[in-house]
C-alpha cells in the first residue's frame, strides 16, 4: 500500500517536473553544459540567477538524471541532448511551451472540457488557441518553435512512398516556422516549396527562409485551411494538422487540399494513430487536444480511413516510422 501511495504522490506532483524542465530550458542550462562542465559560479554568471536557488534547481535536475555533478562542476547526462537547441530531435521548445502560462493555465479547466464540447483553452482565454496566437507574438513564437522539432525523418520516409521525380511543387500546409518546408526543399532539390500558414507564422518563416541558403525555391503564403487554397500542388504535406480539429473541420480541410492537387497530386498525412496497445504518450496527447484545441483528438486507423472516405481520397501507401512514433498516409484522388 505504501508503494502505491508513493506512486500516486509522484503522479500528483509531476506538474512540478514540467516547470523544472521548462525553466531549465528557458535558462539554456542544458546548452551551457552541452560541450563542457561548468561550476556553479560560471552558471550563475551566464544565467544571472541567484546562486543558492540555482543550486537547488540543479539538485532537482541531478535527481531526475539530466545533469551530473563531478566534483564541484556540473555537466549534462547523455539524455539531456534532447533538451539542447540544435539536436535534431530536440524537445527544448516543446518543454518551454508546455510550461508557458498561456498553454499551462487551460489544464486547470480540464474538468470543464470533459463535461462540455468546448476546449479548456477557450474557457480560460475566451477564444481558440490559433486566434489567440494571432494576437500574442510570444505564444505564436513558442508554439511554432515547439512544432518545429523532429522533421528530419520526414523527407526520407516520403521518398520511400512517393516517386519524387513526379513532384515539382510542394505545399507544407500548416508549416509554421518553415523548418519542415526548408528540409523538404533541401532534400528534394528539383522542387519548389510553399510554406502555408496563418499570418502569425509569417515573420518566423520568412526569417528562417532567408537564412536557409535556398530561399529562391521557397516561399511563404498566407493560407486559411478552411478556405479554398490557391494554386495546384503535386504534393501537400499535413504534419500534425488533422489532430487539431474536429471531424467536420478535418473533412473540410482535406477537401480543400484535394481541390488544390494537380492531376496526379498526393497528400501526405503525418499523425499519431491510436491502437488497442496505445502508449501513454498517445493517450496524453489525446487529452492535450481536448484541453488546447477545438474538437481536436488523436484518431485510430479506422477513424482516419473514415475521414479519407468522406473526402473521396484513397490511401495509396502507408508507413509507420519512428523515433517520433508517427504514421504517414499517402492519399490520392
Amino acid at each position: 500500500m505504501n508503494s502505491n501511495r508513493l506512486e500516486i504522490s509522484r503522479l500528483i506532483g509531476s506538474y512540478k517536473l514540467t516547470q523544472i524542465l521548462a525553466t531549465a530550458c528557458k535558462m539554456n542550462l542544458f546548452d551551457l553544459l552541452k560541450d563542457k562542465a561548468c561550476s556553479l559560479n560560471e552558471l550563475t554568471r551566464q544565467t544571472k540567477a541567484n546562486p543558492r536557488r540555482l543550486s537547488r534547481l540543479l539538485d532537482a535536475l541531478i535527481l531526475i538524471n539530466l545533469i551530473k555533478k563531478v566534483g564541484k562542476a556540473y555537466k549534462n547526462d547523455p539524455a539531456a541532448r534532447y533538451l539542447c537547441e540544435n539536436d535534431p530531435l530536440t524537445l527544448k521548445h516543446f518543454a518551454i511551451m508546455s510550461g508557458a502560462d498561456w498553454y499551462w493555465q487551460p489544464w486547470s479547466q480540464l474538468d470543464q472540457a470533459v463535461k462540455s464540447d468546448r476546449s479548456a483553452f477557450r474557457e480560460i482565454h475566451g477564444t481558440s488557441a490559433f486566434l489567440y496566437m494571432e494576437k500574442s507574438k510570444i505564444a505564436a513564437d513558442q508554439f511554432h518553435r515547439a512544432m518545429s522539432s523532429n522533421v528530419r525523418a520526414v523527407p526520407t520516409c516520403i521518398r520511400r512512398l512517393i516517386n519524387m521525380k513526379e513532384v515539382k511543387n510542394i505545399l507544407d500546409l500548416g508549416g509554421g516556422t518553415g523548418v519542415l518546408g526548408i528540409e523538404l526543399a533541401r532534400v528534394f532539390k528539383d522542387t519548389e516549396v510553399s510554406i502555408g500558414d496563418l499570418a502569425h507564422a509569417k515573420s518566423f518563416s520568412l526569417n528562417r527562409i532567408k537564412k536557409s541558403g535556398i530561399k529562391k525555391r521557397i516561399e511563404f503564403i498566407e493560407v486559411d485551411f478552411f478556405k479554398p487554397i490557391r494554386g495546384r500542388y503535386d504534393l501537400i504535406v499535413l504534419r500534425h494538422i488533422l489532430h487539431d480539429w474536429s471531424d467536420k473541420k478535418a473533412i473540410q480541410l482535406l477537401s480543400n487540399c484535394a481541390r488544390a492537387l494537380s492531376k496526379n497530386g498526393k497528400i501526405a498525412v503525418i499523425e499519431r494513430v491510436k491502437s488497442k496497445e496505445d502508449n501513454l504518450m498517445t493517450v496524453l496527447t489525446d487529452i492535450e487536444m481536448m484541453v488546447e484545441m477545438e474538437g481536436g483528438k488523436e484518431r485510430s486507423k479506422s477513424d482516419f480511413l473514415s475521414l479519407f472516405k468522406k473526402t473521396k481520397l484513397r490511401v495509396g501507401a502507408k508507413q509507420y516510422f519512428s523515433p517520433i512514433d508517427r504514421t504517414i498516409f499517402i492519399l490520392t484522388q
